[in-house]
């Protein structure tokens, strides 16, 4: 990831992007792409975006890695904070 930030190069950086986002960039996974597997490449996009000053690009995955991880129950439900009484 550093490297490909560091050389600048678009082409170098264009081919990464597709390596991490498979052969149908933008399509979701399919089921031949485990789970965990999605999740890995997910992180990897936001490193590479990191890297690249691209921070719009690594949150929008970022929001998506963790809306996924959230439908697959990883989360709990969060209460919301009651107000401090005076």
């Amino acid at each position: 990831m550093d490297l490909v930030a560091k050389e600048n190069d678009s082409a170098l950086t264009q081919q990464l992007t597709q390596h991490l986002q498979g052969p149908q960039a933008g399509a979701a996974p399919g089921p031949a792409l485990a789970a965990d597997d999605a999740s890995k490449t997910s992180t990897y996009l936001v490193l590479l975006y990191m890297a690249l000053g691209q921070h719009e690009e690594a949150a929008e995955v970022a929001v998506g890695l963790a809306r996924r991880a959230q439908d697959a129950g990883n989360y709990k439900v969060s209460c919301p904070r009651q107000p401090a009484q005076s």
